[in-house]
């Protein structure tokens, strides 16, 4: 595809930018949770039924990346580098088993990277330095849906958020995009029930007092063909809410640079939104000077 997410890069990078810097607005004194959701993996109905769809409608599960990697270079440019976290949907255990083998395997874990877009995540967070923490802590429990498990990882994201030895001013928290709904709070007999008819603001935030706000993203989206041979379920319908997460949706199918010139092209779009900024910025000022010179007044009382 090439160009598509060229432009892809620099439009994910400015609404993930711009979502934040009104998070952190709104957030006061306390942290902002932003949490980046994708789908884990395209499936093998999802990878049969592209060959019968355009390619412009593919929804390759890959792209989420972009996200994540445009969420992680916005936090570091609206607070810096040391004031963020990076948070993935895994256990300690996986996190550093992931780490060893970047570190020891490079080119096997780079293999793994062009499959995964957590990974991608974690290798950039990786290659510049940032925190990063385990917030799943039931990750490989047997029942992925338990209570159990998403109240330990809204537990494990609030004791980063409530630490006081280098408190984060962000949390960038990648994960699937069906925690969205129980980080807002539902249930998942709530979600599987009657996800299409439900709303965060529905319900009381789990996070009150801990986050100053918390803002949600969803990446995973499904092709036409995958969406008629596996009609959606509510859980599917709830993430799909424009009110529950903002949607970002990628311009359908990837080469290999799609995939291996996601950093590059995210921070292309972050240089390019601080020139503009910039030259906003600067312009505001020279119309304020200018107003002050219009002013019959200017300069009377001053030495």
């Amino acid at each position: 595809m090439g160009d598509p997410y060229k432009k892809f890069a620099k439009e994910t990078y400015d609404t993930v930018y711009t979502a934040m810097k009104d998070g952190v607005a709104q957030s006061g004194n306390l942290p902002l949770l932003f949490m980046s959701g994708e789908s884990h993996i395209d499936t093998k109905l999802e990878k049969q039924s592209n060959n019968f769809v355009p390619e412009s409608d593919q929804e390759p599960a890959i792209a989420a990346a972009y996200t994540h990697v445009a969420a992680i270079k916005s936090a570091a440019d609206l607070v810096g580098n040391d004031k963020v976290a990076i948070s993935f949907e895994m256990d300690q255990e996986t996190l550093d088993q992931l780490k060893d083998r970047y570190a020891h395997n490079p080119d096997s874990f780079q293999e793994m990277c062009e499959r995964f877009p957590m990974l991608i995540a974690l290798k950039y967070a990786i290659d510049n330095g940032y925190e990063t923490v385990a917030s799943d802590p039931l990750y490989q429990t047997p029942n992925a849906t338990s209570p159990e498990r998403f109240d330990a990882e809204k537990d494990a994201l609030g004791k980063v958020a409530l630490r006081t030895n280098n408190q984060p001013n962000i949390i960038v928290h990648s994960g699937g995009s069906y925690h969205i709904g129980y980080l807002q709070g539902h249930t998942n007999e709530e979600l599987m029930e009657n996800g299409e008819h439900l709303t965060r603001q529905e319900n009381e935030d789990p996070f009150n007092g801990i986050f100053g706000h918390s803002v949600f993203i969803n990446s995973a989206h499904r092709n036409p063909l995958q969406l008629q041979a596996a009609p959606d379920t509510q859980r599917y319908l709830y993430l799909q809410n424009p009110e529950n997460a903002i949607q970002i949706d990628a311009p359908g199918k990837m080469d290999k640079a799609d995939i291996t010139d996601i950093a590059e092209r995210i921070e292309a779009a972050a240089k390019d939104m601080t020139i503009r900024e910039n030259i906003k910025a600067n312009e505001e000022l020279s119309l304020n000077d200018t107003a002050s010179a219009a002013s019959p007044f200017h300069g009377i009382g001053h030495k």
